[in-house]
Parts: structure tokens; C-alpha cells; sequence
């Protein structure tokens, strides 16, 4: 019933996982998690992932590497008189993410317990993403100054994790 909030830091060069000598943080929020299919945000922060981008779509893009996920025309203002599509800010950067497990808390000793601190994690949240994301390859004016950007370039993305419950 509450806002989850996942972290995701690839920081350690001994792993194989570590990407080109830089870091990675990809940031998750799910508002009301549940089991089942929950639309999230995602943010990937990282030189990496920004280099990445503008390798592939350079100044088309913009800065921050902005996708949807669902393919198509999109609005850059308020949806108007002469602009039918969907608003893009509000599309962006979501994605929806299967949970199959919500996990059990973690535990740990209350304040003023006798006992000595402990702190005993739960089973994990289980979750996943597996599809494309798209990004913008161009985009073009209506006759009132609104601007239509179109996104249709899509990049695989797929991710699998298991996190613990800090609640």
C-alpha cells in the first residue's frame, strides 16, 4: 500500500557485471506495489548510459536520455485543440514491472529491548522487466506551436532482481 523504492548500484570493479570502469545506479519507484503487473518509474544514472544514448541518437535525444514505453507520436505541452496525442511527460521514464513475490519484512530488535541489536532479513521482492524502450528519432510542429515528438526507436531493456524489505 506504500511507495516501493528500489536502488540498484553496480560500484564494485572485481565484479563481472561492472560496466566500462564506471559506475551504474538505476533507481526504481512503484507507487502501491503489489503482486502483478505495477507501473514504475526508471532512472538510470550513470556517464555510461549517457554516452550510451548520445552514441546512438546524439542530439535527437536531448540530455537525459528521456523513453517511453509504448511506441508512438506524443505531445510535448498540455494536449490541445490541435495536438490529439498523449502528453509526453506523462509517459515517461514508466515502465511496468511484474512483481511475483512481495517478500516479508526484515525484523530487527526494538529500541529499549534488553536483547542485543540484531537484525534478521526477510525473504525477498521479486520482480522483473522485459521489452523495449523507445526513444525519440524526431519530432515537428502542429500549426499552433505544439510540438509532436516521435517515439519509435526502440532499445531492449530486461532486467530481473530480488531485493530485501527494509519495512
Amino acid at each position: 500500500g506504500t511507495t516501493t523504492f528500489l536502488d540498484f548500484v553496480i560500484a564494485d570493479i572485481t565484479r563481472s557485471n561492472y560496466v566500462s570502469g564506471q559506475n551504474l545506479n538505476i533507481f526504481i519507484f512503484i507507487p502501491n506495489c503489489h503482486i502483478g503487473l505495477n507501473e514504475a518509474t526508471l532512472s538510470i544514472q550513470s556517464p555510461v548510459w549517457n554516452d550510451f544514448v548520445q552514441t546512438l541518437f546524439g542530439n535527437n535525444l536531448g540530455p537525459d536520455g528521456v523513453f517511453v514505453e509504448n511506441s508512438g507520436l506524443y505531445c510535448s505541452s498540455n494536449v490541445g485543440m490541435d495536438c490529439q496525442y498523449p502528453n509526453w511527460q506523462s509517459n515517461s521514464s514508466k515502465i511496468t514491472i511484474n512483481i511475483t513475490d512481495m517478500g516479508t519484512p526484515s525484523e530487527s530488535s526494538p529500541p529499549g529491548s534488553t536483547s542485543n541489536y540484531y537484525y534478521s532479513y526477510g525473504n525477498t521482492v521479486k520482480g522483473f522487466f522485459n521489452g523495449p524502450l523507445y526513444f525519440r528519432t524526431s519530432s515537428s510542429y502542429t500549426p499552433n506551436g505544439n510540438q509532436v515528438i516521435n517515439m519509435n526507436t526502440p532499445i531492449q531493456f530486461s532486467m530481473e532482481f530480488e531485493a530485501y524489505r527494509t519495512n
